[in-house]
């Protein structure tokens, strides 16, 4: 059995090191398909100390997700949150545009933040250098998260998406039980 943590922040970094400091969280946050016995516990939503090191209150978060994430994995339940899909779902009240919808599983009860929903991040290309500011907020409903944006329809497939995108960020979506999603991406949005 193996519990690890999902890299968090390096507020120093920049660029190109922004990317591949996500492509590291991202493939932490895919490594129990290939390693059985294994769960990632998601960091995004902690607090920092100084430039890269966890407070003490965001330590002793982290070892109660990290205790909680053993026992799963002891107990045979490797089920960690992770991404089940993404989708365009057509907004209810502005008909030509689309809601990027991210559908979470393995969560412990419903989605919620501490204050407003923030931490998504939608670029042009796939190394996140080139950002998209068209999020107008983000809704969160069950397992769902309901990105409202001003991108026409034509534009949002080729670009991606990403949560926790880069080395300074601000992302506060967790589930019932204080677990948070898991950064991710950039994912090409299909």
């Amino acid at each position: 059995p193996f519990v690890q943590a999902q890299l968090h922040k390096f507020t120093l970094t920049e660029g190109e090191g922004a990317y591949w400091w996500s492509v590291i969280r991202d493939k932490q946050r895919t490594l129990y398909k290939d390693i059985s016995n294994l769960l990632t516990v998601n960091t995004c939503d902690l607090e920092l100390d100084d430039m890269i090191h966890l407070s003490g209150y965001s330590h002793k978060v982290l070892g109660e997700r990290a205790a909680n994430a053993m026992l799963q994995v002891l107990n045979g339940d490797v089920n960690q949150i992770d991404i089940e899909k993404i989708e365009l779902v057509a907004d209810e009240f502005v008909p030509f545009l689309n809601n990027i919808v991210v559908k979470f599983k393995n969560l412990k009860g419903d989605l919620k933040s501490n204050g407003i929903p923030y931490g998504f991040y939608i670029s042009k290309d796939e190394k996140g250098l080139e950002e998209v500011k068209k999020i107008i907020h983000l809704k969160l409903e069950g397992d769902k998260v309901y990105i409202k944006n001003e991108i026409a329809p034509e534009e949002i497939a080729g670009l991606y998406l990403s949560y926790a995108y880069g080395c300074s960020y601000y992302a506060n979506i967790i589930d019932s039980e204080n677990n948070s999603v898991p950064a991710f991406g950039p994912i090409k949005i299909k």
